[in-house]
């Protein structure tokens, strides 16, 4: 079926991102005329038009938008089968594109990825960090293989129904609490939002969780407390939070090692009890490969690990793990 001709549809796809033959027929080293004539083939085949013609280039016809993430997505797939045909002769020609919340991308990623290259040497692992929202919206457009993703509230619910070529897959549910210096003055106490509303604050910027935060307060019809750092990179927040003698409001797992050596003190922090949901999210329609399965398994074992109580569980999770019991539901 002329349709279903991968180069037509890459064709398809180059054309419907640069918005112009012209633009895309030099991406694609073919001439104007011949890419055309591709897309004419892949029009017929389709029954109608796909693209409208403007003085400024071409857009895509209702049914261009329609087609278009299913093009993407039987791309994607060609090119992860020839991948994994290719693996099959040459060592390390698995790759792998990730998407995770910075929530975990100091931990996780460095731990998982060290025991996938023991079972797959020499392979190729991509990974993007990002809001919820950027992570989903480049996992259906096949930019990524697999998201590890935060969702609080009813976010999940909105996002499937938004994105329904997209699965969920609920992995951990962890907790989120306000953490201070040790020696400043709210450390180890229970603590009021009119208290805590008064402190100097180091917070995430950018991320779900600062809007969830700053929710709590204008709920209670109280300003958001003064912000000394907002910062997307959870790293520089928990480090400047020290060094400054800043409040912060972090997943627990974050700062556990700085609260195990006393450098840092829980804030009981009753209107700020916090928890979110963790979910592996992948296409519906995507194909689970051996090495993705595999990965995607070492991404749920570390994160169950870390919702269990103790520095050790997640550690006893990945010695367990093995590529001969790796799936994802």
């Amino acid at each position: 079926m002329n349709l279903l001709r991968l180069t037509r549809l890459r064709h398809f796809c180059t054309v419907a991102e640069k918005g112009s033959i012209g633009l895309a027929a030099q991406v694609l080293h073919i001439t104007q005329p011949a890419l055309t004539r591709s897309i004419k083939k892949i029009e017929e085949g389709a029954g109608e038009p796909l693209f409208e013609r403007t003085s400024q280039g071409v857009r895509l016809t209702a049914l261009g938008q329609k087609l278009l993430p299913f093009v993407q997505t039987i791309l994607a797939e060609a090119d992860r089968a020839t991948a994994e045909c290719r693996g099959s002769r040459e060592e390390g020609a698995v790759r792998l594109k990730i998407g995770i919340s910075p929530n975990f991308a100091g931990s996780v990623i460095p731990e998982a990825l060290a025991q996938f290259l023991e079972h797959y040497p020499g392979a190729q692992v991509d990974v993007t960090t990002g809001t919820m929202e950027s992570l989903l919206s480049m996992l259906s457009n096949t930019q990524l293989d697999l998201a590890l993703c935060v969702f609080w509230g009813d976010s999940m619910e909105v996002a499937v129904s938004r994105l329904p070529d997209l699965t969920c897959d609920t992995v951990s549910e962890l907790a989120v609490g306000v953490y201070a210096p040790a020696g400043h003055p709210l450390a180890g106490r229970v603590a009021t939002l009119e208290e805590l509303r008064e402190a100097r604050w180091a917070v995430p910027y950018g991320l779900s969780i600062s809007y969830v935060f700053q929710g709590k307060f204008t709920g209670r019809g109280l300003d958001a407390p003064a912000q000394v750092l907002s910062t997307a990179s959870l790293d520089l927040l928990v480090r400047t939070s020290v060094r400054m003698n800043l409040l912060t409001v972090v997943p627990r797992h974050l700062v556990q090692d700085l609260v195990r050596d006393g450098t840092m003190v829980p804030v009981e922090a009753p209107d700020l009890a916090l928890r979110y949901q963790v979910a592996l999210v992948t296409r519906r329609r995507s194909i689970r490969t051996p090495a993705l399965a595999f990965f995607g398994q070492l991404l749920r074992d570390y994160c169950i690990g870390l919702g269990r109580e103790g520095p050790d569980a997640a550690a006893g999770n990945r010695r367990r793990s093995s590529p001969g019991v790796a799936t994802t539901n």
